[in-house]
């Protein structure tokens, strides 16, 4: 994906509930699903993490970089 479309993507999915959040990324191929992660504010990543299901939560965790998954331990 391209900035442009990254930005896009960000800009719509922070309007949803994070658990139609975590629905969107899981439908995205991998390496758009790691570039919208990535560009998400870290509050919006932490609430798809607590209301998504068990199973996009292992599918997400695969595709959230190091330092995003450290602090979302942390603050679990």
């Amino acid at each position: 994906m391209e900035r442009g479309e990254i930005a896009a993507a960000r800009e719509l999915l922070t309007g949803l509930h994070p658990a139609d959040i975590a629905q969107v990324l899981i439908s995205l191929p991998g390496r758009a699903r790691r570039s919208v992660l990535d560009s998400l504010p870290f509050d919006v990543v932490s609430q798809v993490v607590h209301y998504a299901n068990p199973w996009h939560i292992s599918r997400l965790f695969g595709q959230i970089g190091l330092r995003t998954l450290s602090r979302l331990v942390r603050e679990l």
